[in-house]
């Protein structure tokens, strides 16, 4: 799970003047707006992973990629809102999925094999994406605090 929180100090300055719940809201609508198409890529570097065999645990693993709903942490009217994008375990995962995912951690960290008394290396595929994609990404959580706070002050031309 990469976990992401809204908080910029370009973003805080916008949202300073405004109700908490207000601010609220539109910390959480950004994070959805922002991340949706990581997700996208990163479903889609599971569904390309080349390994040998059939490919139904990577489909499952695709299929259970999720972007968390927002939550907020802590009090106050600054409160943190943080969101996790990742590989969901059981029935979290969706109906696509269907509990097949259950051997991501597998694939992604490696493993002993007992029978053939040897180490399998995992392929790192999120951890290498994440680290790639992190700090772009969170660039565009604070571009889309800035433009879904325009928006709520019923500014016009705002971007996407």
């Amino acid at each position: 799970m990469i976990k992401f929180t809204a908080d910029s100090s370009s973003a805080q300055a916008v949202l300073n003047g405004l109700p908490r719940a207000l601010s609220e809201s539109i910390r959480k609508k950004a994070i959805r707006a922002a991340l949706q198409p990581y997700v996208k890529t990163l479903r889609q570097k599971w569904q390309s992973s080349p390994y040998r065999g059939k490919a139904p645990h990577r489909q499952a693993i695709a299929a259970a990629t999720q972007l968390s709903s927002p939550k907020r942490i802590g009090s106050g009217d600054t409160a943190t809102i943080r969101a996790a994008l990742g590989v969901q375990y059981g029935r979290k995962g969706g109906a696509k999925a269907r509990g097949r995912q259950r051997v991501y951690h597998l694939l992604e960290q490696g493993f002993n094999h007992v029978g053939a008394k040897r180490a399998v290396p995992g392929a790192n595929r999120s951890l290498a994406w994440s680290h790639a994609n992190l700090a772009r990404a969170m660039q565009d959580v604070a571009d889309q605090i800035i433009i879904q706070a325009r928006k709520a002050l019923g500014a016009k031309n705002v971007g996407k």
